[in-house]
């Protein structure tokens, strides 16, 4: 299953990772989250940042046919540029 947001943000205080469509509404998401009125801005909010994808992966399952043998399977990881 390929994920089409390209951006997330990588919540390390939480341990949770957010997807997003656009960098705007990942920034908008650590202000709502981390810089509470009351509060103020969380001391941990260093540990929180925003990734972009730039490869996709994806898995091409190879088959051959050995004579005598049977078919024969193996597998390899492709990259893509997103």
């Amino acid at each position: 299953m390929k994920n089409e947001k390209p951006y997330f943000v990588w919540d390390g205080i939480n341990g949770d990772l957010e997807e997003f469509e656009t960098i705007e509404e990942a920034k908008e998401f650590i202000k709502k989250n981390f810089d509470d009125e009351a509060e103020g801005i969380h001391p941990d909010v260093e540990s929180v940042f925003i990734m972009k994808k730039i490869l996709n992966t994806e898995v091409e399952v190879i088959k051959e046919l050995n004579s005598g043998l049977g078919e024969k399977e193996y597998c390899r990881i492709i990259f893509q540029e997103c």
